[in-house]
């Protein structure tokens, strides 16, 4: 009935799709971020500094840059702006009024590292 290949009823079976859908899967592959490590990111995301999540979050600062290291393990990533331009693009945090914008360009802009 549809014979062996289906590139022409289905065209996007063809390798030249496959090889997109395989690299576009790659860059949205799902990160596995605990619950703390998505608040963690959520306050980076705010320009928050490793003393204020701490405060936020009743944590140590220790603890507060374990956390960052991890996040920006799972990442990939090896800083907190790379890691919150990433979360960006992957809708891992949301910026969800003028302020939150505002803190995430003084963020890049100070070009936090770790």
């Amino acid at each position: 009935m549809f014979g062996s290949d289906f590139g022409d009823i289905l065209p996007w079976t063809g390798a030249q799709d496959r090889g997109r859908a395989s690299k576009l899967a790659g860059r949205v592959a799902a990160v596995d971020l605990t619950a703390r490590e998505r608040q963690v990111l959520a306050l980076i995301a705010r320009g928050k500094g490793n003393p204020e999540i701490g405060t936020d979050l009743n944590l140590t600062e220790g603890t507060v840059k374990v956390h960052v290291n991890n996040i920006l393990t799972k990442l990939g990533v090896a800083s907190r702006t790379e890691a919150l331009a990433l979360a960006l693009r992957r809708d891992l945090v949301r910026l969800d009024d003028r302020e939150d914008i505002r803190q995430c360009f003084r963020v890049a802009a100070m070009g936090y590292g770790k």
